[in-house]
């Protein structure tokens, strides 16, 4: 029989700041998986309630989990520490207010257990809004042959942090980019397939992604300025096609740029459409987010999910 434990077959990296009073729930949804065979580190980004957290790690009482303490560098640079850290044949990363369902990880053995060398990982998520029932995201993963630059931004394709499990080798020669303000995990999913990465989904939800408050915990602290300069640079080097870079520019950009100059997000945007980087229904989708204020698209949002969202046990 195949031992699991030493070394683990998967290495959690739980990034974390400021997050003590949120973060036992995250911890807990590890501890409970049907799957062993894992180590679990929680990364502290130079906290200010570092001795809280170091005690929730410590309170749960399994000598799987660690804490370890770096000084702030922000969430990729946390990621990247814990790729040194680990000792796991495969990263399964974590957000510290997200939650792994119970067999996430027996359920990406099973997966692994087909595949040799460098793999990537990703699954359905259930979208946590607080409301009954739940928006369950991608509808599907990315075809056979896709470019994954065109599936995470041409199509509503996603590759979320904690859907990702990557073998460790890889994860450390392509590791996070800690210049991005935001885009990190779609920008290693990108540079993972730019590295040869063979790319399988799991066609279930595995993961719990707190949505409570939305988009807009990110626009509104972010600067659309250094997404137009990486996606100059991506489309320069040949790293991503021209259909992704003009996506790139009228999506993730355009939102972003909404919360403070929305005639220049309607241009972005509009000049996307214009390149027809995205399908019609993705598109008219992707205008409705940029043209209509956040609040209101969120409650229409909310509306649908109501309507046409699943009840998730």
């Amino acid at each position: 029989m195949v031992d699991y434990n030493d070394p683990p077959l998967f290495s959690v990296i739980i990034p974390t700041y400021n997050r003590s009073e949120v973060v036992r729930s995250t911890l807990e949804s590890v501890q409970s998986q049907t799957f062993p065979g894992f180590e679990c580190i929680v990364v502290d980004d130079g906290s200010r309630d570092g001795d809280e957290l170091a005690a929730v790690v410590h309170s749960m009482d399994d000598s799987r989990f660690r804490y370890v303490r770096q000084d702030n560098g922000g969430a990729s640079s946390a990621r990247n520490h814990g790729f040194e850290l680990s000792k796991g044949r495969y990263i399964a990363l974590l957000d510290s207010d997200d939650r792994f369902l119970p067999k996430k990880l027996e359920k990406c053995a099973e997966v692994l257990q087909q595949h040799d060398g460098d793999v990537l990982l990703y699954s359905q998520m259930i979208v946590e809004r607080g409301m009954e029932k739940k928006w369950v995201r991608p509808s599907k993963g990315a075809l056979e042959g896709e470019r994954i630059d065109e599936y995470i931004l041409c199509t509503p394709g996603t590759i979320r942090t904690s859907t990702i499990v990557v073998s460790a080798a890889l994860a450390r020669r392509v590791r996070f980019d800690e210049s991005l303000p935001w885009f990190q995990d779609s920008d290693f999913a990108i540079r993972a397939a730019n590295a040869g990465a063979l790319f399988e989904f799991v066609d279930e939800p595995l993961i719990v992604l707190e949505d409570k408050v939305g988009y807009a915990r990110v626009s509104r602290n972010a600067s659309y300025a250094p997404l137009l300069a990486y996606f100059d640079r991506m489309r320069k080097t040949g790293e991503i096609s021209d259909r992704a870079y003009w996506a790139g520019r009228g999506w993730p950009c355009a939102r972003v740029a909404s919360t403070s100059n929305r005639p220049y997000a309607i241009v972005l945007c509009s000049q996307a459409v214009a390149k027809r980087a995205f399908p019609l229904r993705h598109a008219i989708i992707v205008a409705a987010q940029v043209v209509i204020p956040y609040r209101v698209y969120q409650a229409i949002a909310n509306g649908v999910v109501r309507i046409r969202g699943r009840r998730v046990a």
